[in-house]
Formats: structure tokens, sequence, C-alpha cells
């Protein structure tokens, strides 16, 4: 990562932790993915990586398999920053709980990542309970 890049990461979780909320990802290790549910199954092994974002209201979404959710007010947007989760990225499955113990299952992410190496994480999700 470049030194203005580097920057930018550190820019990025400054605000996300001052204007965000804290947040934990919670990864299952040793599930395997199925393409037909589109998610992981459950695995052997959940971690908690502690991060900070923001949890955002979802008005549109591509994907129509998720239409009912859409129109239930349950998908979100949420914005996490990428250093305190050191190299581990959010994948489909994967859940977040927010500080209210809401917690959102990971549909799909993208990495902001302008010199290979995260800044932030774009993570859009559907509330499965709290």
């Amino acid at each position: 990562m470049t030194d203005f890049y580097s920057r930018m990461s550190v820019s990025a979780e400054k605000i996300l932790r001052s204007k965000g909320q804290q947040l934990v990802l919670l990864k299952e290790q040793g599930g395997v993915f199925d393409p037909v549910q589109g998610k992981y199954t459950a695995g052997n092994t959940t971690t908690e990586h502690d991060c900070y974002g923001a949890v955002l209201p979802l008005t549109e979404y591509q994907d129509t398999r998720f239409l009912e959710e859409l129109a239930l007010g349950k998908l979100r947007k949420i914005i996490i920053e990428a250093n305190s989760l050191l190299g581990t990225e959010p994948v489909p499955g994967d859940e977040i709980k927010d500080s209210q113990d809401v917690t959102y299952e990971v549909l799909s992410h993208t990495p902001v990542a302008p010199s290979g190496s995260p800044i932030t994480y774009i993570i859009y999700a559907k509330r499965v309970s709290g």
C-alpha cells in the first residue's frame, strides 16, 4: 500500500470509529459454500473480529432474490474499516452484529482497495435477528 493510501486507510478508520458504531464480524470456519442457498453452511467454529463501521438503510438492491427483504426494510449497506480486521475479509454467509445486538447476514461485499490493500469494505446484508 502506498503512503497515500495508508493515510487514507487511517483516516477512514478514524471517521468510522468517531461517527460510526462498534461492530463484530462473526466468521464461521470450516463451512462449505452452498451455491443453491447462496451462503456458507454452518462451520465448526465461530471467530469474532471487532471493527467499526456504519449501518445504513438500503432502498435498492440489484439481486432480485431479496426483493421481499428490501420491501420489508431488512436490507442494509454496511461500511466497515479494514484495519482492525487484520486481513480477514467478510464473505457471504458471515454475520455482523451491531451495537444494538441486531445481527445481519452478509449477502455480498466489495473491498475498496485502490492500491491492492483494502481500506474499507462495502457490505450488503440482510437483518436476521434483533
